[in-house]
């Protein structure tokens, strides 16, 4: 008989017996993501999925992720302009995002700068990243 290496024969037991995995419920969100007709529009479906098991909570997101991929890129985030007015200078200490919600929001919003070509070149290229975390936090929200 052979077993995985890194799981006990009982905690494997357990796995396989347990009545629905970790997550069922959201693996349809999954499924559909995947379903998607191209990179950009999967990627923004995914990300909208991590949004939704964290309480449409961005900074939250951003959490899970590092604490998923301590080495994910980081950018600061630029700060909101205010209507009919140049963006400000950011200040000291502004709020970092991780690559995924950096791109996310230059697709979503406005922002000065950013050639939407290279966000959706960019988007495609992290997308097998963003899936593997995706996946990862529908195990852990049950």
């Amino acid at each position: 008989m052979k077993f995985t290496v890194g799981r006990s024969p009982e905690r494997l037991k357990a796995e396989l017996e347990r009545a629905t995995p970790p997550g069922e419920r959201n693996y349809g969100l999954f499924r559909s993501a995947r379903q998607s007709m191209g990179p950009v529009e999967e990627f923004m479906h995914l990300y909208n999925i991590l949004l939704m098991l964290h309480n449409d909570d961005q900074p939250k997101v951003d959490a899970f992720i590092i604490a998923e991929d301590p080495s994910v890129p980081q950018t600061q985030q630029p700060p909101k302009p205010l209507r009919g007015q140049r963006p400000p200078k950011a200040p000291r200490g502004q709020r970092m995002e991780t690559v995924y919600t950096r791109l996310r929001n230059e697709l979503a919003h406005q922002r000065v700068g950013v050639n939407l070509d290279n966000t959706k070149v960019e988007m495609a290229h992290r997308l097998g990243d963003l899936r593997m975390l995706t996946k990862r936090a529908i195990e852990l929200h049950p």
